[in-house]
């Protein structure tokens, strides 16, 4: 189980666990594509509704920034949408490749991150993705511990988090449990360390400035519509200096989105990867950027909206108007979603 082998040779540098779990679901179901196919399958599904989950948390700060957050779980909801119609994601969704377990353990790392400190829940999902990434994915899955800490940039208050023991205690046993993989393959592999770590290790020689902007150019077109919202998104913070606006709706968790995406992918580019696949991880995290960006279009276009705290300029007829906005911005919210599912089922 601890080392795959491909026609009679060892293998030292593909993570077991997706491998671990074709072989079970092919003991269970037979030898067949669909039993070699499902578990990634499940692992796409798990991915999406972790991806709905994060799109739906909200910190303290983002009632005050944009009331269209705190709206159900309508972000959530879009942001779902929005990583299951990915052209990049639903290429790849029903494939054999280690790179779709791995977005969902990063995602899952993510998740755990956003429900940190209110929700004792966010320890175990923080654990799991670590602990799973790194046998799913290698080393990179690490990347999500110094991404966290940069975007203590963003939101001071969540300095705590990282002086809290059982947090700590976490981060250490789940890098523990998803290191004894690779320790044990760099003692046997002839390569050491270099081994085990499939297109997540810098190439030789690093990357040059043109091999970065080819990869962004290609997973940009790759996700076409989804990468407008997103990089609508940067260009947003970017003009707002990086900081929570809260004129622009502009939140902690924007910044703890862009963090995690520039990290990811400055690191996956320096492994100079042969497949678009390899940036899987990325998606989820954009589709909750992309559909943040869209709820501030939208929003943007019902901000002027009168309130019953403007006094006696609040008139009945103000109040009968509010609530027929308020029902046209559900519908429009349906119609909207009907429509992302019918581009799903054209992908």
């Amino acid at each position: 189980p601890w080392t795959i082998h491909f026609d009679g040779e060892p293998i030292h540098d593909t993570p077991p666990l997706a491998l671990w779990v074709t072989a079970s679901f092919l003991r269970i179901f037979g030898t067949s594509e669909y039993a070699a196919r499902i578990a990634f399958v499940l692992f796409s599904i798990g991915a999406l509704y972790a991806v709905f989950l994060a799109g739906a948390v909200r910190l303290d700060d983002d009632e005050a920034a944009c009331t269209w957050i705190t709206r159900g779980r309508a972000c959530g909801l879009l942001s779902a949408i929005i990583c299951a119609s990915s052209p990049l994601f639903g290429k790849f969704a029903p494939h054999i490749t280690i790179h779709i377990p791995f977005a969902f353990f990063t995602v899952l790392s993510l998740l755990g991150w956003l429900y940190l400190p209110d929700k004792r829940l966010g320890n175990v999902l923080w654990g799991i993705g670590i602990a799973g990434g790194l046998l799913s994915g290698g080393t990179a899955a690490l990347l999500v511990i110094p991404a966290s800490l940069l975007t203590l940039i963003f939101d001071r208050r969540r300095r705590a988090i990282w002086k809290s023991v059982p947090f700590l205690m976490v981060t250490l046993a789940a890098a523990c449990v998803g290191g004894i993989w690779i320790v044990s393959t760099a003692l046997r592999a002839p390569g050491g360390f270099g081994a085990g770590l499939i297109a997540l290790s810098p190439g030789k020689g690093g990357a040059s400035f043109a091999h970065l902007l080819g990869a962004l150019k290609t997973i940009w077109l790759a996700n076409l519509p989804w990468s407008i919202p997103a990089a609508c998104a940067i260009i947003r913070m970017a003009v707002a200096g990086f900081k929570k606006d809260r004129g622009q709706g502009i939140s902690a968790i924007d910044g703890v989105l862009l963090v995690f995406l520039v990290v990811l992918f400055v690191r996956l580019v320096l492994a100079k990867p042969e497949g678009i696949e390899i940036f899987l991880p990325l998606l989820p995290i954009g589709a909750v950027l992309s559909a943040r960006e869209i709820g501030r279009w939208m929003y943007a276009r019902r901000n002027d909206l009168p309130s019953a705290a403007a006094g006696p300029a609040f008139t009945p007829a103000d109040a009968e108007g509010h609530v027929c906005e308020e029902r046209l911005w559900t519908l429009n919210q349906a119609l909207i979603s009907l429509f992302f599912l019918l581009m799903l089922l054209l992908v």
